[in-house]
Parts: structure tokens; sequence; C-alpha cells
């Protein structure tokens, strides 16, 4: 990794050895030419740093322009936040719903959701809806807002404990849903 720096001063970054036989086309190069050959065509190496602690889900990393530290070239990074529409994305990405179910099929609340809908026509008919967004959900098919309306919609029409609300939450969480789907 190289940069391209007249008088000390960056100029191109990333700047490659096949850049500097494109800009200079009558000069031959060898194979793998010095730094004190490349100095004198202003081009010099870039000492790779290691970059900063961030949370890629929040944060982009990006490199910046290499600074000058006494007469070395270090790679520069910048994190910056990431937009409400990268953060979804990266959200969306990172979803699995087959962790989520696997997660949920244990818990006491899909038991208790279960034994609500053997006595409860409502629910059965909102658990089955449930299951058929979740199986969707697990081929591809995720459709965010039907599949919130129908957790809330389980929610508010059956009765669970604070512990099984906690283990509906904890499987969210496992199939990175919980950035997705909010309990009210």
């Amino acid at each position: 990794m190289y940069i391209l720096a007249p008088n000390q001063i960056a100029e191109i970054f990333p700047y490659s050895i096949g850049d500097l036989r494109r800009d200079n086309p009558n000069t031959s190069f060898p194979r793998n030419p010095s730094d004190a050959l490349l100095a004198s065509y202003d081009v010099f190496p870039v000492v790779t740093q290691a970059p900063p602690e961030h949370d890629p889900a929040t944060q982009n990393l990006n490199q910046a322009t290499p600074t000058l530290v006494d007469g070395q070239w270090l790679q520069a990074w910048q994190v910056t936040d990431a937009s409400a529409k990268e953060i979804t994305e990266r959200q969306r990405a990172a979803a699995d719903y087959n962790i989520f179910w696997d997660a949920l099929m244990v818990s006491t609340i899909y038991t208790s959701i279960r034994e609500q809908s053997f006595v409860s026509l409502p629910m059965n008919t909102l658990a089955t809806e449930f299951i058929a967004l979740i199986g969707d959900a697990k081929a591809g098919r995720a459709n965010e807002t039907a599949i919130l309306a129908s957790i809330n919609a389980i929610l508010t029409t059956g009765t669970f404990t604070d512990d099984e609300l906690a283990e509906l939450q904890v499987a969210l969480a496992a199939g990175k849903l919980d950035g997705i789907y909010t309990l009210t």
C-alpha cells in the first residue's frame, strides 16, 4: 500500500506500483522497486495500522488519508455513525429467523401460546398466522410489519408471565431480531 505525496503532501491514496507505471509510461521500473526509487517519484509506503475499536452494527469504519509521522506514512482510520438506513439494513442482514425459531420452540412462552391456542379460537388463529409468517421469514420472505403485528396481537390476546415475556426477548436477541422487533 502506497501513497503519492509530492513535497510530503498527500495527493493520491491508495496508490500502487501499477499506478506509478501508468503515470510514467516511458520509464522502465524493476519488478520490486526500492523505497529509495519510489521516493524519487514521490511514492511512499504506508505502514498498516490496526483499525480502532468500533461497533460495526452502528458505526462505519473507513480508511482516511494516511498521516506523516516521524518520516513514515501511517494508515489512518475514520469512524463515523451509521445512518438509520444503514443500521436497519445491517439489522436485516444479521437477522436469523431459524435461530429465533429454535430458541422460541424450547421456551415456556411457546408452550403457553400453544396451550392457550387449544382453548381459544382467536389465539389459535393468531398462533397459526404467526407460525406461517415465521415460516415465510425463514425462507427469506420476512414481512416485518405483519410479524410485529402478529407478535403484538398474541401478546395482547394471551396471558403471559414476565418470565415468559423475557424468554421471548431472549429468543429475539438470539436471532438478532431484537433491533427489528420491539415488544410493546
